[in-house]
């Protein structure tokens, strides 16, 4: 009787624990840094692209297309939050043993 509960849980519990966190937005720190950024989530899913009458050449034929959820950032990168990581091989070409911190 124990085994057919136990084993029941067991699985349960362990597709819990793989369930993924939220698809929500949410904001990113850099690290050594005082910025952030903030990223949105772009759901998944499926359209038609293309055309079958009309149009150009390079749009036929019309064909469904499937999207995964991806994330994006809610801006564009500003300077402040680019120039951070520009420099970073710099840091490995100079570096002796070809590693760089992720201090920024």
């Amino acid at each position: 009787m124990l085994k057919r509960i136990f084993i029941p849980v067991l699985l349960f519990a362990g597709v819990h624990a793989m369930a993924q966190k939220a698809f929500e937005p949410y904001e990113q720190p850099i690290e050594g840094t005082n910025l952030t950024f903030k990223m949105l989530a772009i759901p998944g899913g499926n359209f038609k692209m293309g055309t079958t009458s009309g149009g150009k050449e390079d749009e036929k034929p019309a064909h469904e297309v499937k999207l995964d959820p991806f994330w994006m950032g809610q801006y564009e990168v500003t300077w402040d939050l680019f120039e951070p990581f520009l420099y970073k091989d710099y840091e490995i070409a100079k570096s002796k043993d070809g590693k760089v911190s992720k201090e920024i």
